[in-house]
């Protein structure tokens, strides 16, 4: 299926693996410029290299997306980089224990 992203830049967040890899990985195959970013820094390079390697122009950064400044430093960076930046896939995340009650507003702000 042709999504009509050539030549467009997009940001990926925990683009290191499972679900985020796969994402990157197709918006390669589409022609994005990619940035990704996740906490490993060890996956994160491998998969930096993997998209390299088919082509694409590909920032990477280790980041925590729960910590805002971090995270702007990254799209700042990323921006600068590829010359830009289109849209942004979300896919990072996590869960913490205990239901929507339960949580404190940290836990709150990190899983969303």
């Amino acid at each position: 299926m042709e999504l009509g992203l050539a030549g467009r830049n997009a940001v990926v967040t925990g683009g290191s693996q499972g679900l985020g890899l796969a994402i990157a990985r197709r918006l390669a195959r589409e022609g994005c410029g990619l940035a990704i970013c996740a906490r490993g820094e060890q996956r994160l390079q491998e998969a930096r290299e993997e998209l390299e390697r088919a082509g694409v122009n590909v920032y990477a950064e280790p980041v925590d997306v729960t910590a805002p400044e971090g995270l702007e430093r990254f799209v700042d960076k990323a921006a600068a980089a590829l010359g830009g930046l289109d849209f942004l896939v979300a896919n990072a995340g996590g869960a913490r224990g205990g239901g929507l009650l339960e949580s404190t507003q940290e836990e709150w702000r990190e899983t969303y």
